[in-house]
Protein backbone atom coordinates (compact mmCIF):
# COMPACT_ATOMS: atom_id res chain seq x y z
CA UNK A 1 0.00 0.00 0.00
CA UNK A 2 2.90 2.48 -0.43
CA UNK A 3 1.04 4.48 -3.08
CA UNK A 4 -2.03 4.89 -0.87
CA UNK A 5 0.13 5.95 2.09
CA UNK A 6 1.98 8.48 -0.06
CA UNK A 7 -1.30 10.01 -1.25
CA UNK A 8 -2.67 10.10 2.29
CA UNK A 9 0.42 12.01 3.45
CA UNK A 10 -0.02 14.44 0.58
CA UNK A 11 -3.64 14.95 1.57
CA UNK A 12 -2.64 15.62 5.17
CA UNK A 13 -0.04 18.19 4.09
CA UNK A 14 -2.68 20.07 2.09
CA UNK A 15 -5.00 20.15 5.08
CA UNK A 16 -2.26 21.65 7.30
CA UNK A 17 -1.23 24.31 4.79
CA UNK A 18 -3.39 27.22 5.91
CA UNK A 19 -2.73 27.25 9.64
CA UNK A 20 -3.48 30.95 9.90
CA UNK A 21 -7.14 30.26 9.13
CA UNK A 22 -9.41 29.09 11.90
CA UNK A 23 -11.97 26.43 10.96
CA UNK A 24 -15.04 26.53 13.19
CA UNK A 25 -18.28 24.53 13.24
CA UNK A 26 -21.68 26.17 12.83
CA UNK A 27 -24.79 24.89 14.66
CA UNK A 28 -25.51 22.84 11.52
CA UNK A 29 -22.00 21.30 11.55
CA UNK A 30 -20.98 23.16 8.40
CA UNK A 31 -17.27 24.08 8.30
CA UNK A 32 -16.75 27.84 8.07
CA UNK A 33 -13.54 29.86 7.94
CA UNK A 34 -13.48 32.55 10.60
CA UNK A 35 -10.98 35.39 10.14
CA UNK A 36 -10.46 38.00 12.87
CA UNK A 37 -9.07 41.37 11.76
CA UNK A 38 -8.66 44.78 13.41
CA UNK A 39 -7.33 46.72 10.47
CA UNK A 40 -8.26 49.16 7.73
CA UNK A 41 -11.34 47.83 5.85
CA UNK A 42 -9.49 47.96 2.52
CA UNK A 43 -6.66 45.91 3.99
CA UNK A 44 -9.22 43.47 5.33
CA UNK A 45 -10.79 43.13 1.88
CA UNK A 46 -7.42 42.54 0.22
CA UNK A 47 -6.27 39.98 2.78
CA UNK A 48 -9.66 38.26 2.70
CA UNK A 49 -9.41 37.93 -1.07
CA UNK A 50 -5.94 36.44 -0.67
CA UNK A 51 -7.30 33.99 1.89
CA UNK A 52 -10.14 33.01 -0.44
CA UNK A 53 -7.63 32.34 -3.23
CA UNK A 54 -5.55 30.18 -0.90
CA UNK A 55 -8.65 28.26 0.12
CA UNK A 56 -9.63 27.74 -3.52
CA UNK A 57 -6.12 26.48 -4.28
CA UNK A 58 -6.31 24.12 -1.30
CA UNK A 59 -9.68 22.80 -2.48
CA UNK A 60 -8.27 22.22 -5.97
CA UNK A 61 -5.33 20.31 -4.47
CA UNK A 62 -7.69 18.27 -2.29
CA UNK A 63 -9.78 17.35 -5.31
CA UNK A 64 -6.67 16.34 -7.25
CA UNK A 65 -5.41 14.18 -4.38
CA UNK A 66 -8.85 12.58 -4.05
CA UNK A 67 -8.88 11.76 -7.77
CA UNK A 68 -5.41 10.20 -7.47
CA UNK A 69 -6.52 8.06 -4.52
CA UNK A 70 -9.65 6.88 -6.32
CA UNK A 71 -7.63 6.07 -9.43
CA UNK A 72 -5.15 4.07 -7.37
CA UNK A 73 -7.95 2.12 -5.67
CA UNK A 74 -9.63 1.32 -9.01
CA UNK A 75 -6.31 0.24 -10.50
CA UNK A 76 -5.59 -2.09 -7.58
CA UNK A 77 -9.07 -3.61 -7.86
CA UNK A 78 -8.60 -4.13 -11.59
CA UNK A 79 -5.20 -5.74 -11.03
CA UNK A 80 -6.68 -8.02 -8.38
CA UNK A 81 -9.48 -9.10 -10.71
CA UNK A 82 -6.99 -9.84 -13.46
CA UNK A 83 -4.92 -12.07 -11.16
CA UNK A 84 -7.82 -14.05 -9.67
CA UNK A 85 -8.15 -17.63 -10.95
CA UNK A 86 -10.89 -18.19 -13.50
CA UNK A 87 -14.05 -19.80 -12.22
CA UNK A 88 -14.09 -23.44 -13.12
CA UNK A 89 -17.14 -24.60 -15.07
CA UNK A 90 -19.54 -26.89 -13.22
CA UNK A 91 -20.39 -29.51 -15.84
CA UNK A 92 -22.91 -32.36 -15.79
CA UNK A 93 -20.58 -34.55 -13.73
CA UNK A 94 -20.46 -31.94 -10.97
CA UNK A 95 -24.24 -31.43 -11.03
CA UNK A 96 -25.15 -35.12 -10.88
CA UNK A 97 -22.56 -35.65 -8.15
CA UNK A 98 -24.25 -32.96 -6.07
CA UNK A 99 -27.63 -34.55 -6.72
CA UNK A 100 -26.32 -37.92 -5.53
CA UNK A 101 -25.41 -36.59 -2.08
CA UNK A 102 -27.67 -37.54 0.79
CA UNK A 103 -28.79 -35.11 3.45
CA UNK A 104 -26.16 -34.73 6.15
CA UNK A 105 -26.96 -35.66 9.75
CA UNK A 106 -27.33 -32.10 11.08
CA UNK A 107 -28.61 -30.57 7.84
CA UNK A 108 -32.20 -29.37 7.95
CA UNK A 109 -34.56 -30.88 5.40
CA UNK A 110 -35.62 -27.41 4.21
CA UNK A 111 -32.04 -26.30 3.55
CA UNK A 112 -31.22 -29.57 1.80
CA UNK A 113 -34.29 -29.30 -0.45
CA UNK A 114 -33.78 -25.61 -1.19
CA UNK A 115 -30.17 -26.19 -2.20
CA UNK A 116 -31.09 -29.04 -4.58
CA UNK A 117 -33.77 -26.98 -6.34
CA UNK A 118 -31.44 -23.97 -6.57
CA UNK A 119 -28.55 -25.97 -8.02
CA UNK A 120 -30.85 -27.54 -10.60
CA UNK A 121 -31.99 -24.09 -11.75
CA UNK A 122 -28.39 -22.91 -12.01
CA UNK A 123 -27.37 -26.02 -13.96
CA UNK A 124 -30.39 -26.22 -16.28
CA UNK A 125 -30.49 -22.60 -17.45
CA UNK A 126 -27.21 -20.94 -16.53
CA UNK A 127 -29.08 -18.41 -14.41
CA UNK A 128 -27.45 -15.94 -12.06
CA UNK A 129 -27.86 -16.81 -8.40
CA UNK A 130 -29.96 -13.70 -7.73
CA UNK A 131 -32.27 -14.51 -10.65
CA UNK A 132 -33.52 -17.62 -8.85
CA UNK A 133 -34.17 -16.02 -5.45
CA UNK A 134 -37.84 -15.33 -6.16
CA UNK A 135 -38.67 -18.49 -8.12
CA UNK A 136 -42.11 -19.84 -7.13
CA UNK A 137 -43.95 -23.13 -7.40
CA UNK A 138 -45.81 -21.71 -10.42
CA UNK A 139 -42.45 -21.11 -12.09
CA UNK A 140 -41.41 -24.73 -11.49
CA UNK A 141 -44.76 -25.90 -12.91
CA UNK A 142 -44.15 -23.73 -15.99
CA UNK A 143 -40.79 -25.41 -16.50
CA UNK A 144 -42.26 -28.91 -16.17
CA UNK A 145 -45.35 -28.39 -18.31
CA UNK A 146 -44.27 -25.71 -20.81
CA UNK A 147 -40.46 -26.08 -20.84
CA UNK A 148 -40.17 -22.35 -20.34
CA UNK A 149 -39.82 -19.66 -17.69
CA UNK A 150 -40.08 -15.89 -17.63
CA UNK A 151 -37.28 -14.78 -15.34
CA UNK A 152 -36.58 -11.30 -14.01
CA UNK A 153 -32.99 -10.06 -14.35
CA UNK A 154 -32.15 -7.65 -11.50
CA UNK A 155 -28.90 -6.75 -13.25
CA UNK A 156 -30.66 -5.41 -16.37
CA UNK A 157 -34.12 -4.75 -14.84
CA UNK A 158 -35.75 -6.81 -17.60
CA UNK A 159 -37.56 -10.11 -18.07
CA UNK A 160 -36.34 -12.75 -20.49
CA UNK A 161 -37.71 -16.07 -21.67
CA UNK A 162 -35.77 -19.18 -20.67
CA UNK A 163 -36.31 -22.51 -22.42
CA UNK A 164 -35.52 -25.90 -20.88
CA UNK A 165 -34.51 -29.23 -22.35
CA UNK A 166 -36.39 -32.49 -21.73
CA UNK A 167 -33.57 -33.67 -19.46
CA UNK A 168 -33.92 -30.52 -17.36
CA UNK A 169 -37.69 -30.91 -17.08
CA UNK A 170 -37.22 -34.52 -15.96
CA UNK A 171 -34.88 -33.33 -13.22
CA UNK A 172 -37.50 -30.92 -11.91
CA UNK A 173 -40.09 -33.67 -11.93
CA UNK A 174 -37.72 -35.75 -9.82
CA UNK A 175 -37.52 -32.87 -7.33
CA UNK A 176 -41.27 -32.82 -6.64
CA UNK A 177 -40.77 -33.71 -2.99
CA UNK A 178 -38.10 -31.03 -2.49
CA UNK A 179 -40.33 -28.40 -4.13
CA UNK A 180 -43.20 -29.35 -1.84
CA UNK A 181 -41.01 -28.96 1.25
CA UNK A 182 -39.76 -25.52 0.13
CA UNK A 183 -42.93 -23.96 -1.30
CA UNK A 184 -45.33 -25.27 1.34
CA UNK A 185 -43.47 -23.10 3.84
CA UNK A 186 -42.39 -20.14 1.68
CA UNK A 187 -43.78 -18.50 -1.43
CA UNK A 188 -40.33 -18.09 -2.98
CA UNK A 189 -37.27 -20.32 -3.21
CA UNK A 190 -35.09 -18.08 -1.01
CA UNK A 191 -37.76 -17.64 1.62
CA UNK A 192 -37.20 -13.89 1.56
CA UNK A 193 -33.68 -13.95 3.01
CA UNK A 194 -31.37 -11.05 2.16
CA UNK A 195 -29.41 -11.06 -1.09
CA UNK A 196 -25.99 -11.49 0.52
CA UNK A 197 -27.29 -14.25 2.79
CA UNK A 198 -28.75 -16.06 -0.22
CA UNK A 199 -25.46 -15.91 -2.12
CA UNK A 200 -23.60 -17.17 0.95
CA UNK A 201 -26.11 -19.99 1.44
CA UNK A 202 -25.50 -21.33 -2.07
CA UNK A 203 -21.76 -20.69 -2.43
CA UNK A 204 -20.74 -21.96 1.00
CA UNK A 205 -22.47 -25.28 0.36
CA UNK A 206 -21.03 -25.62 -3.13
CA UNK A 207 -17.52 -25.04 -1.81
CA UNK A 208 -18.00 -27.42 1.08
CA UNK A 209 -19.47 -30.23 -1.02
CA UNK A 210 -16.91 -30.01 -3.86
CA UNK A 211 -13.74 -29.06 -1.99
CA UNK A 212 -12.44 -32.63 -1.87
CA UNK A 213 -12.77 -32.81 -5.68
CA UNK A 214 -10.12 -30.11 -6.02
CA UNK A 215 -12.54 -27.74 -7.74
CA UNK A 216 -13.26 -24.03 -7.25
CA UNK A 217 -17.02 -24.25 -7.70
CA UNK A 218 -19.43 -21.40 -6.99
CA UNK A 219 -22.90 -20.53 -8.24
CA UNK A 220 -21.53 -18.77 -11.33
CA UNK A 221 -19.63 -21.91 -12.31
CA UNK A 222 -22.85 -23.34 -13.72
CA UNK A 223 -23.32 -20.22 -15.83
CA UNK A 224 -19.74 -20.53 -17.11
CA UNK A 225 -20.40 -24.13 -18.15
CA UNK A 226 -23.72 -23.17 -19.76
CA UNK A 227 -22.09 -20.49 -21.92
CA UNK A 228 -19.08 -22.66 -22.79
CA UNK A 229 -21.33 -25.54 -23.87
CA UNK A 230 -23.46 -23.28 -26.06
CA UNK A 231 -20.41 -21.74 -27.73
CA UNK A 232 -19.43 -25.18 -29.00
CA UNK A 233 -22.58 -25.24 -31.12
CA UNK A 234 -23.75 -21.66 -31.73
CA UNK A 235 -22.28 -18.27 -32.79
CA UNK A 236 -21.21 -15.82 -30.14
CA UNK A 237 -24.03 -13.33 -30.80
CA UNK A 238 -26.74 -15.97 -30.41
CA UNK A 239 -25.22 -17.26 -27.18
CA UNK A 240 -24.96 -13.72 -25.83
CA UNK A 241 -28.68 -13.18 -26.47
CA UNK A 242 -29.65 -16.53 -24.95
CA UNK A 243 -27.69 -15.94 -21.78
CA UNK A 244 -28.99 -12.39 -21.30
CA UNK A 245 -25.77 -10.43 -21.76
CA UNK A 246 -26.14 -6.83 -22.91
CA UNK A 247 -22.56 -6.76 -24.17
CA UNK A 248 -21.10 -9.48 -26.35
CA UNK A 249 -17.63 -8.93 -24.86
CA UNK A 250 -18.96 -10.22 -21.54
CA UNK A 251 -19.90 -13.52 -23.17
CA UNK A 252 -16.37 -13.96 -24.51
CA UNK A 253 -14.96 -13.89 -20.94
CA UNK A 254 -17.08 -16.93 -20.04
CA UNK A 255 -15.65 -19.21 -22.70
CA UNK A 256 -13.58 -22.07 -21.22
CA UNK A 257 -13.66 -24.26 -24.35
CA UNK A 258 -10.25 -25.34 -25.61
CA UNK A 259 -10.47 -27.92 -28.42
CA UNK A 260 -8.22 -30.93 -28.13
CA UNK A 261 -5.97 -32.20 -30.93
CA UNK A 262 -8.63 -34.32 -32.63
CA UNK A 263 -11.24 -31.57 -32.48
CA UNK A 264 -8.76 -29.07 -33.92
CA UNK A 265 -7.85 -31.41 -36.79
CA UNK A 266 -11.52 -32.02 -37.58
CA UNK A 267 -12.12 -28.28 -37.62
CA UNK A 268 -9.21 -27.71 -40.01
CA UNK A 269 -10.39 -30.53 -42.28
CA UNK A 270 -13.88 -29.03 -42.49
CA UNK A 271 -12.58 -25.51 -43.09
CA UNK A 272 -9.84 -26.14 -45.64
CA UNK A 273 -10.52 -29.43 -47.39
CA UNK A 274 -11.49 -28.68 -51.01
CA UNK A 275 -14.73 -30.29 -52.05
CA UNK A 276 -14.63 -32.06 -55.43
Amino acid sequence: MPQINKLENKLESVLKKDKDLQIIETPHNDPVVEIHYDKNPYVVITETQDSVRRIEQSVDQLQQVTREILHTIKTKRRDKQNTLPLRQPANNDVYFYLMSLQREFKEKNLQYSRFRVAVTLLWAAGLRVNEIRNITQDDIDSIIHHKSLQVYQPKTNKYRLILFTKQSCDQFRALENECTIVFNKYSTLSGGIAENSWIYFINSRLLEKTRHLGLNIKSHSFRVNFVTSLLKHAPLQIVSNLIGHTNISTTVKYDRYYPNKDETLNLLEKAFTTRK
